[in-house]
């Protein structure tokens, strides 16, 4: 046992606070960064001017706006992280800035659906298979193959065994607009009855499948036949408004107050 003086132990550390605070760390942070430039042949004409050419090639990024923070030259290598998170996780911590939405969507995908290159595999020699067959059977092979071959983690095992977990879930209720050139664009066909049939000018026939049908009017359609003469203000109105706040009804607003111009100011 180590008989230690509490006395002469609270002395030296004081004295180490006050050589600590002697200790100008930033200046010598500087003097090995300015070792490391020197090293990679980033000399300039002086070190001021070095620094300044090094700070404005931080600027640059080929993957779009991102935080530089300051590390040491020997701190490269260390991902942003939390101290109290990293006690409680006890694993490897990357946390990171993002002003992307796209880059967040983008990365929230690349998880959730994983390339299965063994999966592929499998849908690659199916297909094969049945070369000779039409554009519906090779879909539902692909289909087929897909639900009975395709590799999940531990983790979506147990939401999709679980009936109280929710592997995807949101109130966020989407609607699809039609954008791009006419002949482009995706069409969708309703089945006619026999009635409807007698008083459709063109019903459409479609090959493999009985009765006929007809096309539906897409969003951009009916946004485009958008009546000025009845209800001007929405003469303004975007496209993209027009798909959130347009409801198909028989019959127009019943009160001139459910339709005030100021609902579709730009």
């Amino acid at each position: 046992m180590i008989d230690v003086d509490r006395g002469d132990l609270k002395e030296k550390l004081v004295q180490l606070e006050n050589e600590l605070e002697e200790f100008n760390i930033h200046s010598l942070l500087r003097e090995r960064l300015i070792a490391i430039l020197h090293k990679a042949k980033f000399s300039t004409s002086s070190d001021e001017e070095m620094l300044k050419s090094y700070e404005k090639a931080l600027g640059i990024s080929l993957q779009g706006y991102k935080v530089i923070h300051k590390r040491d030259v020997d701190e490269i290598n260390i991902n942003n992280y939390n101290p109290e998170w990293i006690h409680s996780w006890n694993g490897n911590m990357d946390i990171q800035l993002c002003l992307d939405f796209f880059a967040i969507i983008t990365y929230i995908s690349d998880y959730y659906a994983k390339d299965d290159s063994g999966t592929m595999k499998h849908i690659k020699e199916a297909l094969q298979k049945v070369e000779n067959e039409g554009l519906r059977n090779k879909l539902a092979i692909v289909a087929n193959q897909f639900l009975t071959h395709r590799q999940i983690g531990e983790s979506e095992a147990y939401y999709r065994l679980l009936p109280h977990l929710h592997l995807k879930e949101s109130n966020v209720e989407t609607v699809f607009i039609q954008t791009g050139f006419k002949q482009n664009r995706s069409k969708f066909l309703k089945k006619l009855t026999d009635d409807e049939v007698r008083h459709c000018i063109s019903p459409i026939q479609i090959s493999g499948r009985e009765g006929y049908y007809t096309e539906k009017p897409s969003l951009i359609e009916k946004y485009t036949r958008r009546d000025f003469s009845v209800y001007p203000q929405v003469y303004n109105i975007t496209y993209l408004q027009f798909g959130k706040r347009y409801v198909a009804t028989r019959s127009g607003p019943k009160d001139e107050k459910d339709f005030e111009p100021q609902d579709f100011e730009i």
